[in-house]
């Protein structure tokens, strides 16, 4: 049975982008409709905590690794996300949480960077039950979670040349075929 909670592949900016595709990929699990805090002038991200960050990093180019951890649903730095669906406990009757989508995402192997780890992350999500889609075909047929994840990065880079103020909106969403959905990760409210 699906819970409220959505999963998706969220994509952030780096630091120092190699080109204008260069993101950090991740997954994150939100609430539906995720509070979204005032974002303070002086840079700083909101203080509400709601969502889960699952990822590979390798931080001041240490060697890869895995990472969990609370964070706001919405961050500087997030650009969009691809819905992959709701947060399911698959063919069993025992919602799944949090927790253990971190036990079964700890055993993704880090190969190569971010961006594979999470295309193996969502393969083992989706197939272990994890995630309840809609859209169970996007992830068949040629480039099959690879492919998924390109769409979304495509997606993103679309908007974002647009210069949008990113504040303002909501985080750009899409579903597992690249098409533009509404998104439920708001802009920032502002102070009055």
């Amino acid at each position: 049975m699906p819970s409220s909670d959505k999963v998706y592949v969220a994509y952030y900016t780096k630091p120092n982008p190699k080109h204008s595709q260069d993101y950090h990929f991740s997954i994150l699990i939100c609430p539906k409709n995720p509070v979204i805090g005032v974002f303070d002038e002086s840079g700083a991200a909101p203080k509400i905590v709601n969502s889960t960050i699952y990822h590979a990093v390798n931080l001041n180019n240490s060697p890869w690794r895995y990472e969990s951890k609370d964070v706001p649903a919405r961050t500087p730095r997030l650009l969009g996300v691809l819905c992959l669906g709701k947060l399911s406990g698959g063919s069993t009757s025992i919602p799944v949480d949090r927790g253990r989508v971190d036990r079964l995402l700890k055993g993704v192997p880090i190969t190569v960077d971010c961006r594979v780890w999470v295309i193996n992350a969502i393969e083992r999500l989706v197939t272990s039950g994890y995630v309840y889609t809609q859209t169970p075909q996007a992830f068949h047929g040629p480039g099959g979670y690879a492919r998924v994840v390109q769409r979304g990065s495509e997606f993103v880079f679309e908007m974002t040349k647009r210069g949008e103020t990113m504040r303002t909106t909501s985080v750009f969403a899409c579903d597992a075929f690249g098409a533009q959905i509404g998104s439920d990760i708001g802009p920032f409210l502002t102070r009055n």
